[in-house]
Formats: C-alpha cells, sequence, structure tokens
C-alpha cells in the first residue's frame, strides 16, 4: 500500500512544502533534478505559483541535488508552441530563474522537436509501443513533479500521470497519444464562425469546416474554440487518450530511481491551466506529496469528490479513474493508499 502525505489548508504556507517534502526520503546527492510544473498558458492565472516551486528547488539543493525548472512545449498552437513564446509566458507568470533560485528550461527544444525515443514496456493492455521523452527530463538523474490538480476537458481529471506522460513528452510524443481524439464534426452544429480554421496551427480545417485527418494531430484546440458544441470526441475516445496518458507515463518513469510527486488541490477548476479561468470546483484542499503516481492521482481524485459532496466529475462523460486504473495495470503504481496527515 502506497503512502499518501496530506498537507490540509485552504491556502497552504510555503513552509508546508518544506514538511510534505522530507517526507519523501529522497536521494539526490549529485544528480541533476528535473522539477516538472506547469507554468499556465497566459489567460490563466491558478497554476501552482513560482514562490511554492521555489520551496522545492530550496528542498532539493538541500537534499544535494542541482535542479532546474522544467516544461515543454505545446502541441496546440498558442503562446508556449515553441520555447521562445513559452519563456515569454514563464516571465509573465514570473517563473524566472532570478526568483526560483534555478534555471528554467524547456526540455523538448526551440520546436518541440528534440526528444528520446523509449520503448515502452508493451503487453496486450498498451496501445502505445514507445514514446519521444524531452531530452532535458530523459537526461536529468531525478525528478519532482509539481502538478496542479484539475478537470479536463479530454480525460476528466489532470494530475501527476497526466503531468508526467503528457507534459514530458515531445510534440511527436503528445501527437501519438491525441491520435485517438481527432475530433467528430457535427455540421448541423456549425455556424460557420471560423474560429476554429483561424487558429488551426496545422491547417488541418478545410474551407467547408470538415477536417483533413491526415493533418489533424488532435490537440483539442479545435473543441474549445468552438462555441456551438460542432466539434467534440466520444467517451471511447477519451478512455483511449487516458490509458495512453498512462502508457507514456511508464516510458517517461523508467528511467527514473528517485521520483517525487507534489499534487496541488487549490483553485481546482474544470479546465486544465492550459485553458482561461474558471471557477473552482471544490473548496480549496491542501497539497498531497507520495512517491507514488498512481496512489496521488487516485487520492486526489477521492478528496475532490469529497470536498465537493458530489461527483464534480460525472459532467465530463469519461471516468477520471481510467488513467489511474490503467497505469496501476501496467505497475506503476499503487490504487490502496494510506491518507497521513502532517
Amino acid at each position: 500500500m502506497a503512502r499518501v502525505y496530506l498537507l490540509e489548508a485552504q491556502f497552504p504556507e510555503v513552509s508546508g512544502i518544506e514538511k510534505l517534502f522530507s517526507k519523501l526520503d529522497l536521494d539526490l546527492d549529485g544528480k541533476f533534478v528535473a522539477i516538472k510544473v506547469h507554468m499556465g498558458e497566459l489567460r490563466n492565472v491558478t497554476y501552482v505559483k513560482p514562490f511554492y516551486v521555489r520551496k522545492v528547488v530550496e528542498m532539493v539543493r538541500e537534499c544535494g541535488g542541482e535542479p532546474f525548472v522544467t516544461d515543454t512545449t505545446t502541441l496546440y498552437g498558442l503562446m508556449r508552441a515553441d520555447a521562445l513564446g513559452y519563456y515569454k509566458v514563464a516571465a509573465a507568470h514570473g517563473f524566472v530563474a532570478e526568483h526560483l533560485g534555478c534555471p528554467v528550461l524547456i526540455a523538448d527544444g526551440l520546436r518541440g522537436e528534440d526528444g528520446v525515443l523509449v520503448r515502452i514496456e508493451a503487453n496486450a493492455k498498451t496501445e502505445l509501443k514507445e514514446i519521444e521523452v524531452a531530452r532535458l527530463i530523459y537526461e536529468s538523474d531525478a525528478m519532482v513533479v509539481v502538478s496542479h490538480a484539475t478537470g479536463h476537458g479530454a480525460t476528466a481529471f489532470g494530475g501527476a500521470l497526466k503531468n508526467v506522460g503528457m507534459g514530458c513528452v515531445t510534440k511527436r510524443g503528445k501527437a501519438a497519444q491525441h491520435e485517438v481524439t481527432k475530433p467528430l464534426f457535427d455540421r448541423e452544429r456549425c455556424d460557420g464562425c471560423g474560429r476554429c480554421a483561424k487558429h488551426c496551427a496545422y491547417n488541418a480545417i478545410r474551407d467547408d469546416f470538415e477536417i483533413d485527418m491526415e493533418k489533424c494531430v488532435g490537440c483539442g484546440l479545435c473543441i474549445g474554440l468552438c462555441r456551438q458544441g460542432a466539434r467534440f470526441t466520444t467517451r471511447e475516445m477519451k478512455e483511449s487518450l487516458q490509458r495512453r496518458i498512462a502508457e507514456a507515463a511508464c516510458g517517461v518513469l523508467r528511467k527514473f530511481d528517485d521520483v517525487a510527486f507534489l499534487n496541488f488541490l487549490v483553485d481546482v477548476t474544470k479546465a486544465c491551466d492550459c485553458a482561461a479561468t474558471l471557477p473552482p470546483l471544490c473548496r480549496n484542499i491542501g497539497v498531497l506529496a507520495s512517491k507514488d503516481p498512481v496512489a496521488i492521482d487516485k487520492c486526489s481524485i477521492d478528496l475532490i469528490r469529497k470536498a465537493a459532496g458530489r461527483d464534480v466529475f460525472a459532467s465530463f462523460d469519461v471516468d477520471p479513474e481510467v488513467q489511474v486504473r490503467h497505469a496501476a495495470a501496467l505497475g506503476l503504481g499503487s490504487l490502496e493508499y494510506e491518507l497521513v496527515q502532517i
């Protein structure tokens, strides 16, 4: 049974992060340590704040590690689609070396294409056979995964597994997962506004607004932009994406002996930090820490449901636990956990 530590607080203090980190017993001496974060899209304000990340940097250094803060470029074509744009967003949100006390590096290169192809331990349960891991993450010796637990339009929930499986790979790695979420089109709902075609980075939307499936990468931007609901995916497509996220996470994590996970259960909104800020789904809960990505995500989902007093994930038309069950089946962690309050 995995152990998950909870710092319960409506507004977690930075000192609490130190208490959580000390429970994880990490061996970081002399190691390059990637601190994996999501620095938020430009219109978002609910991302994990840099003063928390700075404390993680300090704790890594106290454990003898050499840290850097990192993320990868996005598959969709907004500000964070390339490293230069992402650095601008990072600076606007306070993720700069002068404040964090360590470098901020985009792990998959200038255009999101710098990675290392790794084999996934494939069996009858896996849909992916390999995944391209962002080079700077692949070359790291250890990793601390700092995740903001949120809802998500395609997976119902995003936490540690998604931060690793989707967030630690190149654009090709992301496309391999999103291959199963190329949107369907309801022509009767379409009002011809053209927003989807204007913002598609892959020119995959034709003049008649049908999708060119050869060009489409399944990033989902057009789904988020469509006000009429003419672009959509099915439950089966969403479940397949969740399984692929878990498999990609296996590919990323297999090379690491030391990985720690922090899930922030504050400002838990219906959409992830790639989207504009939405109202919270429940009260602030606090911060979780564990060395088990399956257990920390399962615990996060359980606590969010409990705090909301209802199943806030029901409106997503997909079970958020598909990803955690699949990751457990692949041996990535345990669905059973002991929750320890500190």
